[in-house]
């Protein structure tokens, strides 16, 4: 290929175009200057792209006036092109398979959520003690997501299996924010951390229910500390390489350095769930009403949930998270 490439200098009007996934494993030899010398990155869409897209794979499809490709795509950030069409799809078997002459917008709502998370599985069985461990757990999402600004405000929660998970909270990123402050990325791991909060201020005890919780929560700690420099006893320092080059700098550090961040990492962790606990703590009834509701309903949308904070709140509206 180098071979070719080099060839065609002499041979006007050709011009080689190449895509891949995995940048990080070209040869430097392949991308230098003369070569493949001009880059150009693909991100998944905006929420103007996605609406844009949505707009030409609906077009052959009889979508309900109450189908809102503006607010659907708010709903599908960090979707790609072929994701969206997925979801059109799926919405339109869903009309289809209940002899619908159109499709509404609870059809494209549950293809988004299958595209994300499979098929709902109400078919599994769940025991009423398992039912109170989901709603706590869940609940404890829903309020500290409400509250939080650095939150994304929820869009439904569910105590029906989908996938594997036995119940999930939907708060999609509405406003695709690209920029985040130290305090919204806590805001951000408090409201993962908030479920095992809940479950032990109610249930007095944690299930085997956070685990995936944890580990994003995590992840995003060892990011504050490692690539975004958040760490004033680390100061600025990135021990992550250069992003895209599949670098990896964790080998060459000393030992005490390896130690301060994972105390720095550790310290983030407590920070977070510490607001959670302050959030759950101070809306205790919200808490407990929302519990009730999803053990009632099964599924709540923002509407439901903003229902239960103003009749909790009469005098307060929602915070700014919401």
């Amino acid at each position: 290929m180098l071979t070719e490439l080099d060839g065609f200098t002499s041979a006007s009007g050709v011009v080689v175009i190449a895509a891949t996934n995995r940048p990080d494993l070209l040869d430097p030899a392949l991308i230098r200057r003369g070569r493949f010398d001009r880059h150009v990155t693909v991100d998944a869409p905006d929420r103007k792209g996605r609406a844009a897209i949505l707009a030409i794979h609906g077009r052959d499809k009889r979508l309900a006036p109450e189908v809102d490709l503006e607010k659907v795509a708010g709903l599908t950030s960090g979707f790609s092109g072929a994701d969206l069409a997925n979801v059109l799809n799926e919405a339109a078997l869903l009309s289809a398979r209940r002899n619908g002459n159109e499709i509404s917008m609870r059809d494209v709502e549950e293809g988004i959520e299958r595209a994300v998370l499979g098929i709902n599985a109400r078919g599994r069985l769940m025991s009423d003690d398992e039912r109170r461990v989901a709603a706590v757990h869940e609940a404890g999402h829903v309020v500290v997501a409400m509250t939080l600004p650095g939150a994304n405000p929820p869009h439904k929660v569910t105590i029906v299996p989908r996938g594997r998970a036995l119940g999930y909270l939907w708060s999609p990123d509405v406003s695709d924010r690209y920029i985040s402050s130290r305090d919204h990325l806590i805001d951000q791991m408090a409201e993962l951390l908030a479920a095992r909060v809940a479950e032990r201020a109610v249930l007095s005890e944690i299930g085997n229910t956070s685990g995936e919780d944890l580990r994003v929560a995590t992840e995003l700690a060892r990011r504050m500390v490692c690539e975004f420099g958040m760490s004033e006893k680390l100061g600025p320092l990135s021990t992550t390489g250069a992003p895209g080059n599949g670098a990896d700098l964790r080998n060459q550090l000393s030992d005490e350095t390896a130690r301060l961040i994972d105390e720095e990492v550790r310290a983030l962790m407590a920070e977070a769930e510490a607001r959670a606990a302050e959030v759950l703590h101070s809306n205790r009834d919200i808490l407990d009403r929302v519990v009730e509701a999803l053990l009632d309903k099964e599924t709540l949308g923002s509407d439901e949930l903003a229902e239960i904070w103003a009749a909790a709140r009469p005098d307060a509206p929602l915070p700014t998270g919401s």
